[in-house]
């Protein structure tokens, strides 16, 4: 069994919704186990509440402390789409993996930086579309046609 390290940074809606899918992943993938070392927020209350809540290790409110935690191998970053760059792109000069919601950035050039930097470092930096095929989001693109 391999274990990944997970740290969060945003503990609203999307932090909890990628916690949720940490806690399947044992029964859908197998022998990786996410271990949820570490959660930031800059709202100290919900992010310590949420810590206890959905049982990672440590809260931290300065999230640069997630990114170069030795302790984390995955940084997942749900927070705000303007802060999305500047976090993932600090996260990959660590050599971690990354796991952004979307968008990645906000611009193509952005993007494509973070992909070469990932690919310089060896890293994965993943960009999740979990809503893409979403029965809802597919019923208003039929309806806009």
């Amino acid at each position: 069994m391999k274990e990944v390290r997970i740290g969060l940074i945003g503990a609203g809606w999307m932090g909890h919704a990628h916690t949720r899918a940490y806690h399947n992943a044992k029964m859908v993938f197998g022998d990786d186990l996410p271990i949820l070392r570490m959660i930031s927020d800059v709202n100290e209350a919900q992010g310590r509440k949420a810590a206890q809540d959905m049982g990672y290790e440590e809260f931290v409110s300065d999230w640069h402390k997630v990114i170069e935690s030795p302790d984390v191998d995955l940084v997942d970053v749900a927070t705000p789409n303007c802060m999305h760059y500047e976090m993932v792109k600090e996260a990959l000069k660590h050599k971690k993996h990354v796991f952004c919601e979307k968008p990645l950035s906000l611009t193509t050039t952005e993007s494509e930086e973070l992909a070469k930097l990932a690919q310089e470092n060896g890293v994965v930096n993943y960009c999740g579309f979990s809503n893409v095929m979403n029965p809802a989001n597919q019923y208003l693109k039929l309806r806009s046609c």
